[in-house]
């Protein structure tokens, strides 16, 4: 054999061996990872402390996602289906802690893994340091709610006045403070409420106190 022909047939080896490298690089390149870090997927609920009677607001997306359910359920009266993307979604908080479930029907087929938004609701919540007081003394009102930046305030029956409140502490996920009251000289009801940062206002029970001598 000569040496051309040696040649030759080196060179026809190092390109099978070029060709066969190539295509089990591209077949390990096409093989999927593992996990949905990657995939862009959400659910989220805004805020994540609510009082009851305040609105929250949800986002999601999964991608290719023709529908996207929740459990408890956030569809309307109408029935529509949710949509696999949304933003803003508004609802009211419910009375108690709940973390919501959700899943897209992808257009492919099948559904995606699940997805959880968690909800922390503290309801307000409003004390006195006493509910019978004589003419022209003053009480303790004392209150709490959630640490979530909503506007707190007092409302005073039967006026149906109302004064803004600054908490003395908030913590965690909840806020609380106090409110000294003025001389008082009938009768009174106090409630204390919060509008919540996507609006939607929530409320204390209301506490009747008694005025003698007024």
């Amino acid at each position: 054999m000569s040496c051309l022909q040696r040649l030759r047939i080196v060179v026809v080896l190092v390109e099978l061996l070029t060709l066969q490298a190539f295509a089990t690089g591209a077949k390990f390149a096409s093989e999927p990872t593992s996990g949905s870090s990657d995939s862009g997927d959400y659910f989220e609920v805004s805020p994540a402390i609510a009082a009851p009677g305040q609105f929250i607001e949800f986002s999601w997306h999964v991608d290719n996602a023709t529908s996207f359910s929740v459990t408890p359920s956030l569809a309307g009266e109408d029935g529509i289906p949710l949509p696999g993307t949304l933003a803003h979604y508004s609802r009211v908080a419910p009375a108690a802690n709940v973390t919501f479930q959700g899943i897209g029907s992808i257009a492919a087929g099948g559904v995606s893994q699940p997805l959880t938004a968690a909800l922390t609701v503290i309801p307000m919540r409003l004390t006195a340091s006493t509910t019978v007081v004589a003419a022209g003394q003053r009480l303790t009102l004392t209150y709490a709610g959630p640490n979530n930046g909503s506007s707190f305030f007092l409302t005073t029956l039967p006026e149906n006045s109302t004064v803004p409140l600054n908490p003395d502490s908030c913590s965690g996920s909840v806020c609380t403070g106090s409110y000294l009251t003025g001389p008082l000289g009938s009768n009174k009801t106090f409630m204390v409420g919060a509008t919540g940062p996507h609006n939607g206002q929530a409320y204390s029970q209301q506490i009747a106190i008694s005025v003698i001598g007024g």
